[in-house]
């Protein structure tokens, strides 16, 4: 891989009908300072005018695109991580928020520091209404950054993050058969091996939040809602995203993280290590709401 004084991005972006905000975003992807970024988008078969869109961006020479299936934004990334060319970096894109200038330039700064091997960048997000008014209620994340709090705790932002190409090796060695979001898998799958999270608690993204989002950070009640639902049908999705990174992974987890996933899967038919469990300062969650809700996942196996 070809080292460069000015880091190179390679920005993934997905699209589905989403001309209305797409512009914008790509205009603040190509204008970011202290980078050089390659643009690469998967239309996921949109039937308004982003695809005309795309083409003209890329009659001008701005950026690439292909359309395929109707994938759903989570197989749609990590297709494109899987087909991305080599690159220094690799960066997540949402189709409808505006990037802050420095964005990328703080993420590679951030991970050109880091110790090598698998490390990843994610920060804060600035929620913004439709015309890109900050709305009146922010959500911190005031995260602990530990594996454990990973199983539990589902939170990281796919449109901030940033990787580094060792990551994106280890990413394509697996193909998860149940992947729920492509952000948390990353993210847990980094935290598992021992790799390096950078996170930045200053917002570098105006994250747009309106009813037509695939998934949102500001739709409180929706969240909630959404929590209930897989409490209350034995979603399982926990035990499910842990279940994958062990066939994927779990040779290559630390001994610390191994240990922990492996009880984790156990505890699906041992009440005895469910009961372990609730109380383990391994699983600790900065949230409190969701650790509550966990516990009682646990305690009735819905986790």
């Amino acid at each position: 891989m070809t080292n460069s004084a000015t880091p190179i991005v390679c920005v993934l972006m997905s699209t589905y009908n989403g001309s209305t905000y797409l512009n914008e975003q790509i205009d603040s992807i190509l204008q970011q300072d202290g980078v050089e970024v390659k643009l690469i988008v998967r239309d996921d078969g949109s039937t308004d005018g982003t695809q005309q869109l795309l083409s003209d961006y890329a009659q001008r020479g701005l950026l690439t695109w292909q359309q395929g299936e109707n994938l759903g934004p989570a197989r749609s990334f990590m297709r494109m991580l899987a087909e991305a060319p080599e690159c220094q970096y690799y960066a997540f894109a949402d189709q409808d928020d505006i990037w802050h200038c420095d964005k990328l330039q703080q993420a590679t700064q951030r991970l050109g520091e880091a110790a090598e091997g698998p490390a990843m960048y994610h920060s804060q997000t600035l929620l913004v209404d439709s015309n890109l008014n900050p709305l009146p209620r922010q959500i911190a994340k005031n995260n602990l950054g530990t594996f454990g709090e990973s199983l539990v705790y589902k939170f990281v932002a796919g449109c901030t993050i940033v990787m580094n190409h060792a990551l994106r090796l280890l990413a394509e060695r697996y193909d998860p058969q149940q992947l729920y979001m492509h952000d948390t898998w990353i993210y847990s799958l980094c935290l598992l091996v021992g790799g390096t999270v950078c996170y930045d608690p200053e917002s570098h993204i105006s994250y747009r939040q309106h009813e037509a989002n695939a998934v949102g950070q500001g739709h409180s009640l929706r969240e909630a809602k959404r929590r209930w639902h897989r409490f209350a049908t034995g979603e399982q999705e926990r035990y499910r995203t842990a279940l994958e990174l062990w066939k994927g992974y779990g040779q290559m987890a630390t001994p610390e993280n191994r240990q922990l996933l492996a009880d984790f899967l156990a505890a699906k038919t041992s009440l005895g290590m469910r009961l372990r469990l609730v109380r383990d300062e391994r699983l600790a969650c900065a949230k409190p709401a969701v650790a509550r809700l966990f516990r009682l996942a646990l305690l009735f196996n819905t986790f």
